[in-house]
């Protein structure tokens, strides 16, 4: 699955802003469980359990969650930190993705991690990239239609007769950019892409696992549809 149809089929997401509480702690312990599970499933090497780590405050005893390359060092390099307030107006879906992305910027980042440099975006050409004419978007659109119709074909030979249409309509797409265009759209792939993926791919693996119970019982599925149940995580 791609970077972007991940982020499409993933959006949908909605339910009733939880309860207050201790939110970063109680996400933190159900992401380690789901990431003990997962292993390195949801990409080669990355364990989101290396790149989390919780915090908590002297003064007010509250937890927060650290996010890092090396979470544990004495002079982290931060990715994001993540207190109760971040956790408190998603979905428990919301909250397993938020924390399943923001670790995989951290292994993006991982001196330690084997394998090239990883590709990222030039922020630079983010406002350009943003001002790019209505044609563009719309043949965006139709990449992502020809990717979702490749994930739902029924024989090998479909799903290579929509990638190639995709390739195509890519291929003249881009024809149009200019060059560091181009390359900020495939880093901005690489780097926010695949950290989504990331955070996706945790949670739709997720929802079929008993280390999710708590948090799938009265939560909504990646579809958007309720399931059955009151929720444990308020």
């Amino acid at each position: 699955m791609t970077p972007l149809l991940t982020l499409s089929l993933l959006l949908p997401l909605s339910a009733e802003p939880p309860a207050e509480g201790a939110k970063a702690a109680e996400v933190y312990e159900t992401a380690t469980r789901l990431a003990a599970a997962l292993k390195d499933q949801v990409w080669p090497g990355f364990d989101a359990r290396k790149y989390t780590a919780p915090v908590t405050d002297k003064e007010t005893g509250r937890t927060s969650l650290r996010i890092a390359p090396d979470p544990k060092a004495e002079r982290p390099d931060i990715i994001i930190t993540l207190d109760d307030a971040a956790f408190r107006k998603g979905t428990p879906e919301e909250n397993v993705l938020l924390v399943f992305h923001e670790a995989f910027h951290a292994f993006e980042h991982d001196p330690a991690r084997p394998g090239a440099r990883w590709k990222f975006e030039n922020a630079f050409h983010l406002f350009d990239y943003a001002g790019l004419p209505p044609r563009n978007n719309a043949l965006f659109a139709v990449e992502g239609q020809l990717l979702y119709a490749a994930l739902q074909a029924e024989t090998a030979d479909d799903a290579r007769k929509q990638a190639r249409q995709f390739l195509a309509v890519r291929g003249l797409r881009q024809g149009g950019l200019a060059a560091p265009l181009v390359e900020f759209e495939k880093g901005a792939e690489s780097n926010e892409g695949m950290a989504e993926y990331a955070g996706a791919r945790a949670v739709v693996d997720g929802m079929g696992r008993r280390e999710t119970s708590a948090w799938r019982r009265g939560s909504r599925s990646p579809t958007g549809r309720a399931t059955c149940g009151r929720s444990t995580t308020g």
